[in-house]
């Protein structure tokens, strides 16, 4: 099959928020290139493999986020809608560096996706103990370390995104063997599997979108945890669930300030609630919301434009 490959050109802060428009017109997600997450990669020679430093020489100045739909008679449709969106969001928000917000559209094959991604992702390691690497790529596991197989597809959640990085950070403080998870908005559920490797008794993985729940569930055959976690179509926000030790959301800053309410209703008393896809200036409103609901806050951490926070039911 051939594919039509939308871009949108943005900036680091940016590209998230757009990228929750390629779920909106079928695409199960996007793909985001920034030539900042390459510098990730550069570790020392005894942590993990370096990548070749000229291959950011080849990446747009500016953070690509791409999305993927078949190349058909709704194509036209599917780019009005694009730029209808990034009208509104800029309009809403021009505060917010949003870049030149290019819109551009060509043919792609799945052979030529898959090869563009294989120069460049590389094992990462986000935190102390989870290291996410692809298929193809060989990795010398160190002491401690917890190895997530994952490789890029048709949907959020290589693990490279500050966002995801932070989570995992948190993720590895608060998530112990008896730990009860949910995975709120679970993407590729790369969150989910890193809590399932971290120890969680059990966890469960949530998504609104059937194709991010396809993804996840097929990531999480082939690391072997389908006895550990149960990914689903659905909402927190409006469906029945049982009760959790640990919510992680990583979503954006409005729906974390919505879905506040209902994470108090499903956590246990002294539960943790994790949550990320905040960009930097929001950070406040989360924590103002978290606040009204009785949650105290336990620590917010960064990484360039973002924020993640964790917070404990008091009661």
């Amino acid at each position: 099959m051939n594919w039509a490959q939308i871009t949108v050109k943005t900036t680091t802060e940016a590209a998230d928020i757009i990228a929750g428009i390629f779920h909106d017109i079928g695409t199960g997600g996007a793909v985001i290139e920034d030539r900042a997450d390459i510098a990730l990669y550069q570790r020392p020679d005894d942590e993990w493999d370096l990548i070749d430093e000229h291959i950011t020489d080849k990446m747009d100045p500016e953070v690509c986020v791409r999305g993927f739909v078949p190349e058909d008679e709704r194509l036209s449709d599917q780019l009005a809608y694009v730029r209808s969106e990034l009208l509104r969001f800029t309009s809403n928000a021009p505060e917010l560096n949003w870049g030149s917000l290019t819109v551009s559209a060509e043919k792609v094959s799945d052979e030529d996706w898959a090869n563009t991604w294989k120069k460049y992702y590389k094992p990462n390691k986000p935190g102390k103990y989870i290291v996410i690497k692809p298929s193809w790529e060989k990795y010398k596991k160190q002491k401690g370390d917890l190895v997530l197989e994952m490789d890029p597809g048709m949907a959020f959640g290589t693990g490279t995104h500050e966002t995801t990085r932070l989570c995992i950070r948190l993720l590895e403080k608060y998530v112990t063997a008896d730990t009860a998870v949910f995975d709120v908005g679970c993407g590729t559920g790369v969150l989910a599997m890193s809590a399932a490797l971290l120890g969680a008794r059990s966890v469960t993985a949530i998504d609104i979108d059937p194709v991010a729940v396809k993804v996840a569930n097929h990531n999480i055959a082939i690391n072997h945890l389908t006895d550990k976690i149960n990914a689903f179509a659905g909402n927190l926000l409006e469906g029945q669930f049982a009760m959790a030790d640990v919510i992680v959301a990583n979503i954006i800053a409005d729906i974390v300030i919505r879905l506040t309410p209902k994470a108090k209703e499903h956590l246990h008393a002294q539960g943790i609630f994790i949550t990320s896809g905040i960009i930097n200036e929001r950070a406040q409103d989360v924590q103002d919301a978290l606040s009204e609901e009785g949650f105290r806050l336990l620590e917010v951490l960064t990484e360039g434009e973002w924020t993640a926070i964790a917070a404990q039911r008091s009661e």
